[in-house]
């Protein structure tokens, strides 16, 4: 009778373990295919060398009117992104005493060079643009140099920089994958990068769309007169593009690669139309600064 009783609890016991085995293969299953989904996303998001020459152009024929425009745009929270992502980052560093020197990537004209300087008073900031009619005014009434280069090549030496940063330019580089190897490479203590976003969810991700691909060039139409139709060219930028956890997910992937133990988190607003991804160096093993 005892043997008899001890059965089914013995029974239940190995079920329930089966039944853990399973959901732990099930969520490493799931945490497999969502990498490889996000690996997928990231390196095969590419311009071809028209298209991203032309979303250049574009760029510097508003920049008189971009932070303007970019106000509208993100519904008030342009600066918010910026502003809490440097927030995040500040709060890593454990010594704000000693000048940093930060590299950002895509300045434009130096919208998001303000943010930096006023979170980062104590900071050197290299403003890194393709564009040399964009950097003419990158760097006013901040301290910082202007080099012309690209992302997915950054003209810094291997761990150069204490930070690098990069808001609302991610979507018009030539090759994405290619840009955060090259960012993370630069890097010391750590990368941030801002931008809109597509989402998965399908009614966010349709939000999205018609928001940047609809609605925002008919608002240029009454705000930016002539110039409305450089922004019918964003809808070209988010034609296959990612969300702010794939590119969380890829950084972590990306760090392994570079030996590098990164710590990353991620925010969205908006219907996760716009966020941050914010990555930190968990041990910094590289003294001094190198410059090419």
């Amino acid at each position: 009778m005892t043997t008899m009783m001890l059965w089914p609890l013995q029974r239940r016991l190995e079920v329930s373990i089966e039944l853990a085995k399973a959901r732990r293969f099930s969520h490493r299953t799931r945490v497999t295919v969502w990498e490889a989904y996000a690996r997928s996303t990231i390196e095969h998001r590419c311009l071809d060398p028209r298209t991203w020459a032309t979303i250049i152009s574009q760029i510097e024929g508003i920049k008189h009117i971009y932070g303007f425009m970019n106000k509208f745009m993100s519904l008030g929270f342009e600066n918010r992104v910026r502003i809490n992502a440097i927030d995040v980052i500040a709060k890593r560093l454990d010594n704000l005493s000693r000048q940093l020197i930060i590299v950002d990537v895509g300045s434009g004209p130096g919208d998001s060079l303000k943010a930096i300087w006023r979170r980062l008073t104590n900071s050197y900031i290299v403003a890194i643009d393709p564009s040399i009619s964009l950097l003419s005014t990158a760097c006013n009434n901040v301290l910082c140099d202007r080099v012309v280069g690209v992302a997915e090549n950054l003209p810094i030496r291997r761990h150069g920089a204490d930070i690098v940063t990069s808001f609302y330019a991610s979507r018009d580089f030539q090759s994405l994958s290619d840009a955060l190897a090259s960012m993370i490479s630069v890097t010391r203590r750590g990368l941030v990068i801002g931008d809109i976003f597509l989402p998965k969810h399908p009614v966010k991700k349709l939000l999205v769309k018609a928001w940047v691909c609809r609605i925002v060039p008919m608002l240029a139409m009454l705000l930016a007169g002539k110039y409305w139709k450089n922004y019918k060219g964003l809808c070209v930028t988010i034609k296959d593009w990612c969300d702010v956890q794939d590119v969380k997910t890829y950084l972590k992937q990306l760090s392994k690669r570079f030996g590098k133990q990164l710590i990353v988190e991620s925010h969205s607003y908006v219907f996760g139309g716009l966020g941050y991804v914010a990555a930190f160096v968990e041990k910094e093993s590289i003294s001094g600064h190198n410059w090419s």
